[in-house]
């Protein structure tokens, strides 16, 4: 059998977005409706323009999820997102098999706990958005401003801790690099001579 492409294998893609992918709730208020509060699960990986090709192949990996485009501080990025519940229970398989094993498994744990809530139209009444919201007071940076002051007695949940951290494949690593991983030459000027250091 003719193995997978590199960037196509699966733990590559689990090392990739333990590195570079976010969980996210994001939240909205309608001052029109009689409910108003929107709740929207987002996975997502950002990267710069230049490397559009890559979430192309990420894109194709899972099958779902769409690419835009933007200028963030004035440099041109491209965006995977997946969005739907539908699309989004794909992606959740996938790190089920697959599991991240930085500190971002605990957003992801999070993450499916307000999924599998608003699986159940928890969402639609106020004690289920209650602890949703508790919940993604513990994931990423917490609760945004408006939030907090829409919601200021809202108890965040505790946040796992993730400690089994053991590497299952050489992939994962070499996606981990791809994300984060850097080479470098280091310049270190004495009275005498010049060091160099080469760094990975």
């Amino acid at each position: 059998m003719v193995p997978k492409p590199m960037r196509k294998n699966t733990y590559w893609v689990t090392g990739f977005a333990d590195g570079e992918s976010y969980f996210s709730i994001k939240m909205g208020q309608i001052k029109d409706r009689n409910y108003t509060w929107t709740i929207r699960p987002v996975f997502g990986i950002e990267l710069h323009a230049k490397d559009t090709n890559l979430l192309k192949e990420i894109q194709t990996f899972f099958g779902v999820g769409t690419i835009i485009h933007r200028i963030r501080n004035g440099n041109p990025s491209s965006i995977y997102s997946v969005q739907s519940i539908k699309d989004l229970n794909i992606i959740i398989l996938h790190f089920k098999i697959y599991p991240l094993l930085t500190q971002k498994q605990a957003d992801f744990e999070l993450f499916c706990m307000i999924i599998d809530l608003m699986g159940k139209k928890e969402h639609l009444n106020p004690d289920g958005l209650l602890k949703i919201i508790s919940i993604k007071a513990a994931m990423n940076k917490g609760l945004y401003p408006q939030l907090k002051m829409s919601f200021p007695d809202i108890k965040s949940i505790s946040r796992p801790l993730i400690e089994n951290q053991v590497i299952k494949h050489a992939y994962w690593l070499v996606g981990f690099v791809d994300a984060e991983g850097c080479f470098y030459i280091k310049l270190n000027k004495s009275t005498k001579k010049l060091q160099i250091a080469l760094t990975f």
